[in-house]
């Protein structure tokens, strides 16, 4: 039976698919800041590589998720490269719907 898991996803990992509780991820490079069309505020959102059970994918952490990786890590991603983090997913109300968003924790011992 075909996977096509690759299909759903694309490049970005997404919660609920390459992102479940508890999978622990590694960032692989220091990311750019991209132009986000969806943001209200400033126009910017990080997008960063990680490895996700073997696989290179992207992502672009939530503020809450950045917050908390800086506190740990520091403000300069490029710092954040081979550091591991945890990831947790809670429902939340996305524009309107309920879906799965991925939060990312340091994993003890990644400072």
């Amino acid at each position: 039976m075909p996977d096509i898991q690759k299909y759903l996803e694309g490049k970005f990992a997404l919660a609920g698919f390459s992102l479940q509780n508890e999978t622990v991820v590694r960032f692989i490079n220091e990311g750019k800041m991209v132009e986000n069309p969806f943001q209200r505020n400033s126009g910017d959102k990080l997008v960063i590589g990680i490895e996700v059970n073997g696989v290179h994918k992207l992502v672009s952490p939530n503020a809450r998720s950045m917050r908390e990786l800086s506190t740990a890590w520091g403000t300069n991603t490029v710092k954040w490269v081979d550091k591991h983090a945890r990831v947790t997913l809670e429902e939340k109300k996305v524009y309107g719907q309920i879906k799965k968003v991925a939060y990312f924790h340091p994993v003890n011992g990644s400072k």
